[in-house]
């Protein structure tokens, strides 16, 4: 039931009704012709699903056509902007020669070209630095290096001219661009704007726009935005999926691991006030419902009889998503337990005042990535101090200790050190032994009731 915290690989396994867009852009690739390469980026943030999309625009050209050449290019398996360039056109003739075997000449060529780039002085990532060296190259080297640079066009030229008499089409996906070093970055549009060029040459780029901008504005000393708009033909924004299907993936998931628990078991009010004023705030994406889902999992298969199911998702969430805060509530196990004593008006407040003074601690210093969330879950799982700070949710959800203590739910004391570790501690009683207890002291009572209309004995 872990789910690793990969993209997905095809179509089939799409949640986020994708596939009509993929469907049309891998169409419009493959009827199109292209007398030079044409760049297609696909932007998206961190977990948008850029790497999901683009598995599943590869898997329908490969469905629909066996002669196109396809390279999914890593630029991360490189450790320079050198390497990256000459690693590329080593693959690139890899592939051409695994789908196209006739094709020798494309090959050696492609392969003779990655050669040319041994020396650092070609390698275009950095115009300034260049600019400044070559200031102090001899004459010899300036020569040298034009004579160098004549062979790379003359390379160029020749397998734009033989790749034109096999028909070959190409499509490159280069993911991830926004994880490289501004340099790399740089590396990569240039490969694809100068170096790669080559008729009916596809390449499918997906990154984060605000951090590719940045790094091309700092390494070209300009507007990245204009640079980029140089390079990419076709940009889409990857639309972020709704809410609705995101929330949806969460539901599968708990369903698969709660499987089917027992009504007496399943607080719905509680859930129903934990997600709508809490988890809902921190699931924004796939990668979200992953993570939530993974650690919650592993919680539950450990815990499952000893807490309350709907409490250790709460709790899990601030774990998850507000570490900071989870991390410090162990602290205050006295203060969140239990019940505010109504014995004394006087004591009440005093109670609250220090409840109020350790949610303060709790929150303090700004660390929570949404305090409003976690004050709601916070004040869901302990009444107390949803009652210190004079909150109300719609269920109002009040302390019962003898009931609380049955579910095993978290704002009991005996039952809150068992939800922050991954075993029942060796002196806690076991939701078993107290469930016969409480069965047994309520058989008591019955038994102990006088009948209608009689007098209990006396003591």
């Amino acid at each position: 039931m872990i789910s690793p915290d990969l993209p997905i690989m095809k179509s089939s396994e799409d949640k986020l009704n994708r596939e009509s867009f993929v469907k049309s852009l891998a169409n419009v690739i493959l009827q199109s012709a292209f007398p030079t390469s044409f760049t297609v980026g696909l932007y998206g943030a961190w977990g948008s699903g850029k790497t999901s999309l683009l598995n599943m625009v590869i898997e329908q050209i490969e469905r629909s056509s066996t002669d196109v050449v396809i390279l999914r290019f890593n630029p991360w398996l490189c450790s320079d902007p050198k390497q990256l360039i000459t690693q590329f056109f080593k693959q690139l003739a890899s592939a051409i020669k695994m789908k196209k075997p006739t094709a020798d000449t494309v090959c050696e060529l492609v392969d003779q070209y990655a050669d040319i780039f041994d020396a650092a002085s070609l390698i275009p990532y950095a115009g300034a630095a260049i600019a400044a060296a070559g200031k102090m190259f001899t004459t010899k080297a300036r020569k040298r290096m034009n004579r160098k640079s004549n062979d790379m066009q003359g390379q160029k030229d020749e397998i734009i001219r033989t790749m034109v008499k096999e028909n070959l089409k190409i499509i490159v996906s280069i993911d991830d661009i926004d994880r490289l070093s501004e340099e790399e970055i740089i590396a990569v549009f240039q490969l694809v704007k100068a170096l790669a060029d080559f008729p009916n040459a596809v390449y499918l780029l997906a990154f984060d726009y605000d951090v590719v901008v940045r790094a091309l504005g700092t390494v070209q000393h300009g507007d990245g935005r204009e640079y980029l708009e140089k390079v990419i033909q076709v940009p889409f924004e990857i639309p972020a999926p709704s809410m609705e299907s995101i929330h949806d993936a969460l539901f599968t998931k708990l369903n698969g691991i709660l499987g089917d628990i027992p009504d007496n078991r399943w607080d719905k009010a509680t859930w129903a006030e934990l997600f709508q004023y809490g988890v809902k705030n921190y699931i924004k994406s796939i990668r979200d419902v992953i993570r939530y889902s993974n650690v919650f999992y592993l919680k539950y298969q450990l815990l499952q009889g000893e807490t309350d199911p709907v409490d250790l998702l709460g709790l899990t969430c601030l774990q998850v998503f507000e570490p900071a805060i989870y991390s410090t509530l162990n602290n205050y196990k006295d203060m969140l337990c239990g019940s505010i004593g109504s014995y004394s008006y006087d004591r009440q407040k005093i109670d609250e005042e220090k409840i109020k003074k350790a949610v303060s601690h709790i929150f303090s210093e700004g660390i929570a990535a949404n305090e409003e969330a976690a004050t709601s879950i916070l004040g869901i799982l302990f009444p107390k101090m949803e009652a210190a700070l004079g909150s109300t949710y719609s269920f109002g959800r009040y302390y019962d200790h003898r009931n609380f203590l049955i579910n095993c739910n978290i704002a009991v004391p005996e039952c809150f050190d068992r939800y922050f570790s991954l075993s029942l501690e060796d002196d806690a009683i076991s939701t078993a032994t107290m469930m016969h207890s409480a069965e047994r002291s309520v058989h008591r009572c019955v038994l102990e009731r006088p009948p209608c209309g009689a007098k209990r004995p006396p003591v």
